[in-house]
């Protein structure tokens, strides 16, 4: 009998320890992935009847830890940058920007051939890209704004010879301070500074 009560008071005990321990255990959020979108709004506007270009690539450059990273950056106050914890980019940003920046160059008819910057073929123009920041701000007097800065070079690839460089600067205003509003805000961000990119390639084509 005696055994009988000690080994229900052992159960009970191991009972209740069990479910401190299950309490104690915290709960990790799942992490959420998300994507810069590959359609620009209002690009087909920009369609040429002739292409200014006959093949022109598409590279990145001098690439940063923002630009190079899945990670969702944002910046504090104090101008200190975090990543977001439990929410992350799809791919990288450079992939992704290179992504839409060459899906809309081929809704507006820029070049006859589109050429990313693995592919071994040859092409008479070169369009660097060079991701400077890309980021959801905090530190502009309690506004959250998401802000993309790139420099887009044109390069002559026979010669080698700089043809065009410009810099540009994208900012939209977030509709909530996190990641899902930082990504919104980037995703508008991209399209306007896409569009105003491409309008650029085109009136450089035709300067050439």
């Amino acid at each position: 009998m005696r055994y009988e009560k000690t080994m229900i008071r052992f159960a009970a005990l191991s009972a209740a320890l069990f479910m401190m321990a299950g309490c104690a255990v915290k709960k990790i959020p799942p992490t959420h992935s998300y994507a810069l979108s590959t359609i620009t709004p209002g690009i087909e506007k920009l369609k040429l009847g002739t292409p200014s270009f006959d093949a022109l690539r598409i590279v990145t450059a001098h690439s940063n830890r923002i630009s190079q990273s899945m990670q969702i950056y944002y910046q504090d106050g104090n101008f200190r940058r975090q990543p977001y914890a439990y929410s992350r980019w799809y791919d990288t940003v450079d992939t992704m920007l290179q992504n839409k920046i060459l899906t809309a160059l081929d809704r507006a008819h820029i070049a006859r051939a589109l050429l990313p910057a693995a592919t071994s073929a040859d092409a008479n123009t070169v369009l660097e890209i060079d991701t400077i920041d890309f980021i959801q701000d905090f530190s502009q007097d309690r506004r959250c704004v998401a802000k993309i800065t790139l420099l887009a070079t044109l390069i002559d690839n026979k010669t080698g010879k700089s043809l065009d460089s410009r810099l540009f600067q994208a900012q939209k205003s977030c509709t909530s301070g996190d990641a899902p509003g930082g990504v919104a805000a980037l995703n508008a961000a991209a399209d306007a500074l896409t569009l105003e990119l491409v309008q650029w390639v085109e009136s450089a084509g035709d300067r050439r």
